[in-house]
């Protein structure tokens, strides 16, 4: 059997896909999850046993798979909140049919929306998506709009936290994505945009300043920065 072409390429984002990589996808309900189909505007039967069906019949054979990292990064990122004094509630069951935020949290007279994004243990890397040809939307954020990013650790107590404006996050995907085009391939022919971006923790191996590398150090002012939620200044960020 022909060895398949990895996904990623050696800049760090994902390839062009080709018909031979469709072929290999399955169909999305039997993939994601009913929230998670909901989130999309997919209508679905909620039926917990066919959902326990799917989950099982597609689950890895060894670590964890996507879902389980997205809905772990969802309590962690809550006890959390609850932990620093703020009151949750879930968005997608709150708000039907809502796609872009998975909490509402409530502290004294503020509210605050966040999306939580999450990667696995052993990961140091965010994945986003966005509209091909556009940059991520960015005047039309609130200021009560947040994203948590969440690096899941291998072990319990070993999980980091970063939160920070959505905002700011979506400058620094769209200063990615503007270098990352402007910059020809190897061939001479430019790059086409896929809608995916990719920000790493780790700094180059070269240690030449690249603009989706290093976030380790450009997001330490938001590491465990709770306090941000509240409208709190963060020096140096």
């Amino acid at each position: 059997m022909r060895k398949r072409k990895p996904l990623i390429g050696e800049d760090g984002e994902v390839r062009e896909l080709l018909m031979a990589d469709f072929k290999q996808f399955r169909p999305i309900r039997e993939v994601l999850s009913a929230s998670s189909l909901r989130k999309l505007g997919i209508e679905v039967e909620d039926n917990p046993a066919t959902n326990l069906e799917v989950s099982l019949r597609h689950a890895p054979k060894d670590g964890i798979d996507s879902q389980l990292v997205g809905a772990f990064g969802e309590k962690a990122a809550e006890a959390e909140l609850l932990r620093n004094g703020w009151r949750t509630a879930n968005f997608n069951n709150s708000i039907k049919n809502s796609a872009d935020h998975d909490l509402i949290a409530v502290k004294a007279n503020r509210t605050v929306h966040l999306r939580i994004k999450t990667c696995g243990p052993g990961q140091d890397a965010f994945q986003f998506s966005a509209r091909p040809g556009q940059d991520l939307a960015t005047a039309d954020l609130a200021d009560d709009d947040y994203t948590i990013l969440v690096r899941m650790g291998r072990a319990p107590g070993d999980d980091q936290f970063y939160i920070m404006p959505t905002r700011i996050l979506r400058e620094q995907i769209n200063a990615h994505r503007r270098a990352y085009l402007n910059q020809a391939r190897r061939d001479g022919r430019p790059r086409k945009d896929l809608g995916h971006w990719t920000l790493r923790l780790k700094p180059t191996r070269g240690g030449e300043e690249r603009p989706n590398y290093g976030f380790v150090s450009k997001w330490k002012a938001y590491r465990d920065a709770w306090e941000t939620l509240e409208g709190s200044p963060l020096p140096n960020a």
